[in-house]
């Protein structure tokens, strides 16, 4: 019987992973397939529109975004800022067009102190980071969550104020070519949303090696930030514009749409980025575009090798079950054998005692 059940220790834990391996990425997949994404599309003329025609203070009359200004700069290189003249340009942009805003830009010492003060419970995940980028992308989303106020990574600028934009509870920004962005985010203080995503942050921190392209952005980066705005849709049950709003969603998707031929951007430019760019950042762009070939691919190939190795284990155990019962037929047919003997030398043995 031990025989029989030994080989089910083997498949049974390829099972358990290859399920785990399909459920990644089916999730991974899920956040290139969901088109349109969930909450409220906007364009960026559409928020000015309301803004200044008023329908924005009819909607909501008082802003819910804080005045303020939250940009990171972690010098990871030790060389100092990389575009540091053009990056200068695009940060006096924001800061010229917000007089009387709260401007804050965090440095990777004030950003584990804020951490150690507020969230002492997250420096473990933020110190076990393999990537700097991953710790940028954590701070964005606490200090939304914790101070509220408009998040510019440092590589875009300001057009024009982004007042318009407070009376959005949050926003991301949607380029209509892949998974949400998040280099231009905004929120009202401690909304659930934000609560939501910086609580998954700790069971997000996978070591997707030897890619770092993917562990930067499905561990903390846009893919992740994607994957979790879906979430927090479907389980509150929004539906995009076909239901009653309040702070708590449906949220809002600012478009941010750079094709030839899109609408022009209202409140922001672009400038030189990608700091953090790796070797597979090509590989990945790639394969979110034929997502539904690779997934098809993948999972043909796990399934194939589950089975493969699963047949392979389950004939050697079967092998070795056979040898096993040669081996014991073989000792029983010498045991037979030298029986006659042994009961013939006892006779003899018996005989001589009686006689004696």
């Amino acid at each position: 019987m031990k025989l029989r059940i030994r080989p089910l220790f083997i498949i049974l834990p390829l099972f358990i992973l290859h399920y785990f391996i399909i459920t990644r990425i089916a999730n991974f997949a899920q956040i290139f397939s969901t088109k349109p994404y969930a909450g409220i599309p906007l364009s960026q003329s559409a928020i000015k529109d309301a803004y200044y025609n008023g329908t924005a203070k009819d909607q909501k009359p008082e802003a819910v975004i804080p005045q303020r200004i939250h940009q990171i700069y972690h010098d990871w290189s030790g060389n100092g800022m990389p575009h540091s003249a053009q990056w200068g340009r695009l940060r006096a942009s924001c800061i010229d067009r917000h007089p009387g805003w709260i401007y804050k830009l965090w440095s990777a010492s004030e950003s584990r102190e804020f951490l150690l003060r507020e969230y002492p419970w997250f420096l473990p995940v933020y110190d076990s980071y393999r990537y700097p980028v991953q710790r940028v992308d954590a701070m964005k989303y606490f200090v939304l969550r914790h101070y509220g106020g408009i998040y510019i990574d440092l590589d875009n600028g300001c057009l024009e104020s982004l007042e318009p934009l407070r009376y959005y509870p949050v926003f991301t920004t949607d380029n209509n070519q892949g998974p949400l962005l998040n280099n231009i985010l905004g929120s009202m203080p401690q909304h659930p949303y934000y609560q939501l995503l910086t609580d998954s942050l700790p069971s997000f921190n996978w070591l997707y090696w030897p890619f770092p392209y993917l562990t930067i952005q499905y561990a903390s980066g846009g893919w992740f930030q994607t994957a979790i705005w879906e979430k927090y849709h479907r389980q509150n049950h929004y539906h995009n514009t076909d239901q009653p709003q309040d702070e708590n969603g449906p949220l809002y998707r600012v478009i941010m749409d750079s094709r030839r031929g899109a609408e022009p951007w209202v409140f922001w430019n672009e400038g030189a980025g990608q700091t953090w760019e790796n070797w597979d950042n090509s590989v990945f762009l790639w394969i979110g575009e034929h997502i539904y070939t690779v997934v098809r691919i993948v999972a043909a190939v796990s399934i194939v090798l589950v089975a493969l190795i699963a047949a392979l284990v389950w004939k050697c155990c079967l092998r070795g079950r056979k040898e096993g019962m040669k081996t014991k037929a073989g000792l029983k047919t010498a045991v037979s054998l030298i029986s006659p003997q042994l009961t013939q030398s006892e006779d003899i043995f018996a005989k001589k005692h009686d006689a004696v």
